[in-house]
């Protein structure tokens, strides 16, 4: 799950090469994550995760 490897510090190029996806598929994901949460940075989504306690 591209956001739980996030939350681990994992850059989007590392999570592309463990998912043996493009990186182009790993940002489509996230924008997709930006949408469903409302938030627009990698940052925000993570701090948004860990308030929840997900």
């Amino acid at each position: 799950m591209v956001l739980r490897e996030l939350c681990a510090g994992l850059s989007l190029a590392e999570i592309a090469r463990l998912r043996e996806v493009s990186p182009n598929t790993v940002r489509n994901q996230l924008c997709s994550l930006f949408d469903k949460t409302g938030t627009s940075r990698q940052a925000e989504l993570v701090a948004l995760v860990a308030r929840l306690g997900v």
